[in-house]
Parts: structure tokens; sequence; C-alpha cells
């Protein structure tokens, strides 16, 4: 399944099971990094959540499990973000067949899990040795954990991310 964006130069992404829900998260102040700005939010038939930026939908932010296998969720529904339950975060309701609903909450992620996604990415993006990985981890303040990721051999489309 694929979702595509017009507004972004790199707005395709292709995700590993097909979209059964979709939902737009507004809010936030749009400054800063991308997660503060809106979202779109993707239920999959596998049971996760894709929040991904609607600026560069290739690039995915971070996944939520709301569904076991068999996954029997098939509904997404954005909640305003002044409830009491949401403290403010980026909310959604996610209904199932079965009579079962979940609140997914979107915190805004810390410096921390943004230098660790970075990390990833340009491993991803240019290879583990095609760039200064433990000089840019230092430089950023990422984990050991993110910059001992091996990553998928690189691709022309993840370098022109």
């Amino acid at each position: 399944t694929a979702i595509q964006s017009s507004a972004c130069r790199h707005g395709i992404a292709t995700l590993p099971s097909p979209i059964v829900a979709a939902a737009s998260l507004s809010g936030g102040s749009g400054v800063g990094d991308i997660s503060s700005g809106p979202l779109v939010s993707l239920l999959t038939a596998d049971g996760l959540v894709h929040m991904r930026s609607p600026l560069c939908v290739a690039v995915p932010l971070t996944t939520i499990e709301v569904g076991t296998r068999p996954n029997d969720y098939f509904s997404l529904s954005p909640l305003p973000s002044f409830m009491k339950h949401g403290g403010g975060k980026k909310t959604m309701l996610a209904t199932s067949y079965g009579g079962e609903a979940r609140l997914v909450y979107y915190q805004a992620e810390s410096p921390q899990v943004f230098a660790d996604r970075f990390i990833k990415l340009s491993i991803d993006a240019f290879g583990p040795n095609g760039f200064p990985r433990l000089e840019l981890a230092n430089s950023i303040g990422s984990t050991f954990s993110a910059t001992s990721y091996v990553g998928p051999e690189p691709t022309a489309h993840k370098r022109s991310l």
C-alpha cells in the first residue's frame, strides 16, 4: 500500500500492510521538529498506527501497536486536544469490530528520540560506513543502540530523502 503527498518532493511511502483507516491530527505550533505540526496517522491491517508528517510522508516518525494478530481494528478518529485525558497531546480513538476501543496519544518526541531517529535514517540512506557515524552521533547526542543499528542496503531514493 502506498500513500502520496503532493506538498513534498519526497511524498511517497510504501507500507508493509494495507491501509485500513487514516486520520489527520492537527495542532502544534509548527515550530521545531516535524512532529510538532500536523500529522497523518495510518492504521494498517497488521494493527499498527503509523505516524507521519504531511510535509514528508516518506519519513516515519513513530509506530504504535493497537491490535493483535489477527487484527480487528478498523477505525481511527481524531479527538480534540483539549480533552482532559489527553493533556493537550494529539489524541485518536481506534475502534475494533470486537467492540474494543483504545485511546492513542502521540507525544512530541524528545531531543534524544529525534537524535536516534536521525542517526537511523542516516544509516538507512548512506549505509553503516557511508558517513562519519560516530562523530555525528557524538555531536547530536545519539544513544549507543542507535549508532549500532545496521539497517538495510542504502538506495538512491533513501539518499535523496
